[in-house]
């Protein structure tokens, strides 16, 4: 989330800011007319003070006794006095009072630093029991946020996992532990709450007295402190204090009730994201792509399911199906924490669950329906992989066709909650095209690259038994136009004009519209003999295969959204000839051994010999694309797709 001007600067997961001054805290136990059950909140407060060298005192009203030889160092009757005494001889920025008993994270004072801008007069903190601050459920006290885990263990998720979130408005102070800021407590007058009033009523009073003087009371959503009910009973309903708070100001109740049961509150939004970050993310993604066919969509699709389940930060995955699993995706049904959800025929899924996120990892399409997934997760998001059969008429039947193919991906655009892209290009390709989505809204995630890999199953295609001996290069992909398969075929006749006996191998499914084909045939037309081998369509072994025992790769594509093909082929060590543009040149970078200068069939030809005079330079590019490779592998890709998640989370939703 962007901070607002309100906000001190955020500062990055897992660094550990510093307050302005060491000194600028006192820490107080504030233990009222009873001692039972405070000496390890007392502790627990001693050592976070030790670690950021700040005062610790022990305050009690005078009717409570000393705390197991622990000394009282102040008498005060009410949160005003001691708040006044506290002040009196002490130049500090906040006084952190604890006026319940209650176990605190080591690094608790630190997180203060996050609240220095002088409007806010006081911070609440996530607690499992702090009235309409309760986490992970507001409103709602429960025994445990995270059974068997420790509000340090707690605090260090809800750090360093991102989003950094900025300050949360709530409605008014809550919980056993409050940060009341120095400045602000030296505005009030004297015996301001009128003694005798409860931990509860005094912090209530206090915080809508500020509130009243134009100051805001926020929540720390980065710091827990746990309540415990062996130290004091977690307190039940009491109707009688909830009424006399209530009566403080006649628009809190219904203040309270917003905050508490409007799902898009500022106060559910912050404490579903650190929800998600303790407890992991249930994710839904949209496996409607999984047909017999692999190609892009779908290995990203089986890629980021897998990368997903082995975060920590990842509870469940959940795939929808509407046919049968493929043969390339059977993992799906072996990995524990990935589920099949089965789509019904009416487009509506069989399963009574929530998500945090339902996830479309590919193109939205006329089909595509964002409110029937709005129905099973808090969030949607959809990926843009590209947006070339949006910019291009060719690869539709006829202009109304193309119309809407082009309106379904606007109006998904202005339906979802995020978009994510597997490049920065693409994200540059929406912003030349004017797509309807604020930029706050995309997040370019790009596609990790090494899913192939040496010991990958490869399998010779039938149709080359009979040339088992072959030298040959090989195109990979669709016949679309934009991957120039003709330009590929006018190379390998250059190529052998110059003497290289060499076959080419185009492998790939045909499509239906907007094809290569008469680009094709009029580039063959004048052949001899047999160069050229056409596959229609090979399995994930005989890809592999192909790509492990071609010479060079030829991919004279002129329109991608990221390009897997040179990435695969370097992992299976071979070379690939391509003109480095957008998304290419972004992953690969420019420093390639080799490249086509252009997408002249010259220019391919000569990269093409420059590595075949040289097995060096053939090498030296297989070690370059791989190097690229190294540095988007899936394991980044899921982690980028996880902070995107918990980022439009964070976010109040588009519908």
């Amino acid at each position: 989330m962007v901070a607002s001007d309100i906000s001190a600067p955020s500062v990055s997961p897992g660094q550990s800011p510093t307050l302005r001054a060491r000194q600028s805290v006192v820490v107080v136990a504030y233990l009222g007319d009873d001692a039972s059950g405070w000496l390890p909140t007392v502790v627990d407060l001693r050592r976070a003070a030790s670690v950021a060298d700040c005062e610790v005192v022990v305050a009690a009203s005078v009717a409570c006794a000393n705390l197991d030889g622990v000394e009282i160092d102040v008498v005060a009757g009410s949160l005003s006095e001691l708040l006044t005494e506290v002040l009196r001889s002490r130049d500090v920025g906040w006084v952190l009072i604890a006026g319940e008993p209650c176990l605190v994270p080591e690094a608790l004072i630190e997180g203060l630093a996050r609240f220095q801008d002088g409007r806010f007069a006081s911070v609440s903190f996530l607690c499992n029991a702090a009235g309409t601050l309760s986490f992970p459920f507001p409103g709602t006290p429960v025994p445990w946020a995270l059974q068997g885990s420790t509000p340090s263990a707690i605090t260090g998720r809800l750090r360093n996992i991102s989003p950094v979130p900025i300050p949360t408005p709530v409605p008014v102070a809550d919980g056993p532990l409050i940060a009341f800021a120095a400045s602000t407590a030296r505005m009030m007058p004297s015996g301001w709450d009128q003694g005798g009033r409860t931990w509860d009523e005094s912090v209530a009073v206090y915080s809508l007295a500020m509130q009243q003087r134009g100051l805001l009371n926020v929540l720390d959503s980065m710091t827990y402190v746990h309540r415990a009910a062996d130290l004091r009973p977690l307190a039940g309903p009491d109707p009688a204090k909830d009424a006399r708070i209530a009566r403080l100001a006649p628009w809190l109740q219904t203040a309270v009730e917003s905050a508490v049961a409007e799902p898009d509150s500022p106060l559910h939004l912050e404490h579903r994201v650190a929800r998600a970050k303790i407890a992991g993310l249930d994710l839904l993604l949209d496996g409607s792509c999984l047909g017999p066919l692999e190609m892009g969509t779908q290995v990203g699709l089986v890629s980021i399911c897998r990368a997903l389940v082995l975060r920590d930060d990842v509870a469940s995955v959940s795939v929808t199906l509407s046919g049968a699993l493929p043969g390339y995706a059977r993992l799906l049904a072996t990995e524990p924490k990935i589920g099949l959800v089965r789509s019904k025929g009416d487009g509506e899924l069989d399963t009574e669950r929530m998500f945090d996120v339902a996830f479309r990892p590919f193109q939205p399409d006329v089909g595509y329906r964002p409110d029937v997934f709005r129905r099973y997760a808090r969030r949607v998001v959809v990926s843009i992989l590209d947006l070339i059969a949006y910019q291009n008429g060719s690869y539709h039947s006829n202009g109304a066709v193309w119309s809407n193919y082009r309106r379904a991906i606007t109006d998904s655009l202005r339906r979802v909650d995020g978009v994510t892209t597997i490049s920065h290009d693409v994200v540059t390709m929406m912003e030349f095209e004017r797509l309807p989505v604020g930029t706050e809204r995309v997040f370019p995630v790009p596609y990790g690259t090494e899913h192939v890999g040496v010991d990958v199953p490869k399998r010779m295609p039938e149709e080359l038994g009979r040339i088992p001996d072959a030298r040959f290069l090989v195109c990979l992909g669709t016949n679309y136009g934009h991957k120039n398969r003709d330009l590929a075929i006018r190379t390998i006749q250059l190529l052998r004009d110059r003497g290289h006996d060499l076959r080419l191998i185009l492998a790939g499914p045909t499509v239906p519209m907007g094809s290569s084909r008469l680009l094709e045939a009029r580039a063959a037309a004048d052949l001899t003999g047999e160069p050229v081998i056409a596959l229609a369509d090979v399995t994930a072994e005989e890809r592999n295969w192909l790509l492990a025992h071609a010479e060079v790769v030829l991919y004279p594509t002129a329109a991608e959204g990221f390009g897997l093909v040179p990435y695969e082929a370097a992992w299976l060590g071979t070379p690939t000839v391509f003109v480095p543009f957008g998304p290419l040149l972004e992953i690969a970078g420019t420093d390639l051994p080799v490249a086509s200068l252009d997408w002249s069939p010259a220019s391919f030809a000569d990269a093409v010999e420059a590595q075949l005079a040289d097995p060096a330079v053939g090498s030296a590019q297989v070690a370059s694309l791989r190097e690229a490779s190294a540095l988007h592998s899936w394991a980044h890709t899921a982690e980028a797709l996880c902070t995107v998640f918990r980022e439009i989370m964070s976010m109040a939703p588009v519908a």
